[in-house]
């Protein structure tokens, strides 16, 4: 049995209830400034309305899905658990996060087994890594294998969307700014990579949303707005997702903003 997501899963379940429909990578928006966006609106999506999570998204303008998966009994589900839950996830929208470390010996088969048990569901590969072992030249030392694990993963799977770097811009107060531009010139490889063997795929690297925003005052860090970091990717950005987690700057859901996705 192949066992996805090694060491982390994301979503939430009750037994094997899915409680948190997630937008595409939680989200996902187009284009580079935070300010402005010229991308156009998705045409209309006639998607699953869910009833038993009474949520209205029957008809909208854009994907929905589950990103990455814990099913029963994670981190130690066997392979029925991960058979049930997958048996639910094409339910919950249109879309599916595959999110596991690039390095990982199984990341074939993983997409492998998304591909053939999430009924259909449009995978969304995210190859991330494992901020405990990442120093200020990790990126460039492992270029080499983590282009292999790219161009493999391309030889065997036709993809819509491929990230590199799960919340990457945690790499500034986690780690280093060397760090940090030593992932940027990787990740600009990695591009080009996939560009070259697969023009179409949409690529894009995944941040966390308070990080990036610097209303993270409850993780313990001192951390600074720093939307600036987009530029360092020089244009190669088909796509920027985000993960947002409110309670890293707010103890009760009464004093998040209402506006707080709106900018």
């Amino acid at each position: 049995m192949t066992k996805l997501f090694n060491k982390q899963g994301y979503g939430f379940l009750r037994g094997n209830r899915i409680l948190s429909i997630l937008l595409l990578l939680t989200l996902i928006i187009a284009g580079c400034n935070p300010q402005s966006s010229t991308a156009s609106p998705s045409p209309a999506v006639s998607g699953p309305a869910i009833p038993d999570l009474d949520l209205p998204i029957d008809n909208r303008d854009f994907l929905v899905g589950t990103a990455g998966l814990i099913p029963p009994h994670f981190p130690n589900s066997a392979e029925e658990d991960y058979l049930e839950f997958l048996s639910e996830v094409p339910h919950t929208g249109e879309v599916l996060g595959v999110y596991m470390d690039w390095a990982a010996p199984d990341v074939i088969e993983s997409i492998q087994f998304a591909n053939t048990y999430a009924g259909g569901l449009t995978p969304v590969v995210a190859l991330g890594f494992d901020f405990e072992i990442v120093n200020d030249t990790y990126f460039s030392r492992n270029l080499p294998g983590i282009r292999n694990t790219i161009r493999e993963v391309l030889e065997n799977f036709d993809l819509e969307y491929l990230a590199f770097g799960v919340e990457a811009n945690r790499l500034i107060p986690e780690v280093s700014q060397a760090a940090w531009l030593d992932y940027v010139t990787a990740y600009g490889e990695v591009y080009d990579l996939v560009k070259f063997h697969s023009p179409d795929t949409k690529v894009f690297p995944i941040f966390q949303l308070e990080y990036l925003k610097g209303a993270a005052m409850l993780s313990g860090l001192e951390i600074d707005p720093h939307w600036e970091v987009l530029d360092d990717f020089e244009g190669k950005l088909d796509l920027v997702g985000l993960t947002i987690y409110p309670f890293l700057e707010y103890t009760s859901v009464t004093e998040i903003p209402p506006d707080y996705y709106d900018e």
